[in-house]
Parts: structure tokens; C-alpha cells; sequence
């Protein structure tokens, strides 16, 4: 009841404004990022991150752009590759879908809340050129990796999975009985880097 016509005024151009904004960038970006879902295409960009799984996999998010889409982010799960942080990727014929939220994992809102609305898990041909940039977050990564070998060398590699889930986040390492008991016991909050 204290309100004045100024702060209503500003609150509903604010409002306003992100409603345009929103709109604007689902029909300029979203929806034609999203159109190559289940689709076949070719991708070309940069990779911006890399995640290591066991059986020599990674998943790489990559930035560029899917034939004459805008500009977006995918990830690609594919053999792991020796690439850096920086690389050109080219992906020939890649088969796109968006993800899916499911009883384990909301994935389409972890991915989408990151502005990342496709992934790949197939592709008939994969290139990566090495590229030198991104040289600080290359060195970053190359640090945390020899951190994490050095954990796992002198604790051995279930306690040093656990450590580093403490100080990176990194669960990858953690056996799912690990985290279970944590998660139970009602401290699994601290593999989470906040």
C-alpha cells in the first residue's frame, strides 16, 4: 500500500522487458538450436570443457555453430582424444537430441539452465585441431588433473576419489556405494563446491 506510482511503474517495465527479452531469444536462438533435434548435421566450434569417464569416453561442451544455426552450445560424448581446451572440433553428420529429464537425473534442466539444448552421442566423423588458445584455463585444468593424481597416489584411489570430491566436486572418481552411504548419512553436501 506504500508503492508509488514510480515503483509500480518501474516494476512493470522491468517486467515487460525480461518478458521481450525472453521471448526475443527463444525465437531467435532456442527454437532453432532445438530444430535439429533428431536430426542429422554437422557441427564445427571450439571445445570449452572436458570431462574424462572411465573406458577412455569424454564429454566435450562445444561451442560453434550446427550448419546455419546461431550460435550455441552441445555437448558430445565420444573416445577420448587427448584434446585440449581449445581445440577446433568438427563433428560430420552428428545425430542431435535434446535431453531428457528422468527419475535419476533432471538433465534437460541442468543442461538447458546452462544454455546447452543439445547433445550427440553419434557421428560419422569426429576432427579435433589443435589450437593454442585458452591457455590459462588449459593450465587450471593440467593443475587440478595433477592435484587429483597426487590424491589418488598417496590415499589410494577410493579415499583419494573422496577428497577430491571435497575440494573439486569431482564425483566421477566416487563408487556409487561411496556416495550412497554419504548421501544417507545425510553429508553429501559436502561434494558439492559452493
Amino acid at each position: 500500500l506504500k508503492w508509488t506510482i514510480s515503483d509500480i511503474s518501474m516494476i512493470t517495465v522491468i517486467f515487460f522487458s525480461a518478458v521481450t527479452v525472453s521471448h526475443l531469444y527463444t525465437n531467435l536462438v532456442y527454437e532453432k538450436v532445438t530444430a535439429y533435434n533428431g536430426a542429422e548435421a554437422d557441427f564445427v566450434g571450439t571445445v570449452t570443457d572436458i570431462r574424462y569417464h572411465d573406458g577412455d569416453k569424454a564429454t566435450y561442451t562445444c561451442e560453434g555453430r550446427i550448419e546455419s544455426s546461431p550460435e550455441c552450445t552441445i555437448t558430445y560424448y565420444g573416445d577420448d582424444s587427448f584434446t585440449q581446451i581449445g581445440d577446433r572440433i568438427k563433428l560430420k553428420k552428428c545425430l542431435f537430441e535434446m535431453p531428457e529429464n528422468d527419475y535419476l537425473f533432471s538433465s534437460k534442466d541442468y543442461y538447458k539452465a546452462r544454455s546447452i539444448y543439445l547433445t550427440s552421442m553419434k557421428a560419422e566423423s569426429v576432427e579435433f585441431q589443435h589450437n593454442d588458445s585458452h591457455s590459462l584455463k588449459r593450465w587450471l585444468l593440467s593443475y587440478k588433473n595433477s592435484i587429483v593424481s597426487d590424491f589418488n597416489s598417496r590415499m589410494g584411489p577410493e579415499n583419494g576419489a573422496i577428497l577430491s570430491g571435497i575440494v573439486f566436486g569431482e564425483k566421477n572418481g566416487i563408487d556409487d556405494t561411496s556416495k550412497n552411504l554419504m548421501y544417507r548419512c545425510g553429508i553429501g553436501h559436502v561434494l558439492a563446491v559452493s
